[in-house]
């Protein structure tokens, strides 16, 4: 007798990280079928999903995979996420306080060069405009992740590294 293993999905980010959170090492998920880079352009749901699996994979925690599908008529992949058993995945994000973007901004202005301003490190880390990154900037201070620290710009405040762990 053989037994079939049971493709596992999830739909969302929630979900993702619910499973990420609790999946043993080995374990797996599929989070789309399809053409990710086309799906996800106009799809905030899918782009924030998307982002969060690369972040996870970029810490080892887990490990994205892409496999093509054969199918008369079909063109795509689905695309996979592995429990890696190690690696490191921050509590912020797994927990939903964060999303993938705002931690990578936090980050960006927690690490980047003392020549560097922290609306520009926000910038060439989300690959995004500066009026953007001002937007964003302005969101960080506003939830009282980043303060103004006189003579050093921007810094994060003791909430806000608490969120990059």
């Amino acid at each position: 007798m053989t037994i079939a293993a049971f493709r596992k999905t999830v739909a969302d980010t929630a979900h993702f990280c619910q499973w990420a959170a609790a999946a043993p090492p080995g374990d797996f998920v599929v989070y789309h079928i399809g053409n990710l880079g086309r799906d996800r352009i106009g799809n905030a749901a899918l782009h924030e999903l998307a982002d969060t699996v690369l972040l996870l994979s970029e810490a080892g925690f887990v490990l994205g995979a892409q496999y093509p599908i054969h199918l008369a008529g079909i063109a795509g992949a689905s695309y996979a996420a592995t429990r890696t058993g190690r690696g490191w995945a921050p509590q912020s994000i797994l927990h939903r306080r964060l999303t993938a973007q705002t931690w990578r901004a936090l980050n960006a202005v927690h690490h980047r060069d003392s020549w560097m301003s922290a609306q520009r490190s926000i910038r060439d880390t989300l690959s995004c405009p500066d009026g953007i990154a001002a937007d964003i900037l302005c969101a960080l201070y506003s939830e009282g992740w980043v303060i103004d620290a006189p003579g050093k710009g921007w810094c994060l405040s003791p909430t806000g590294l608490r969120m990059l762990t």
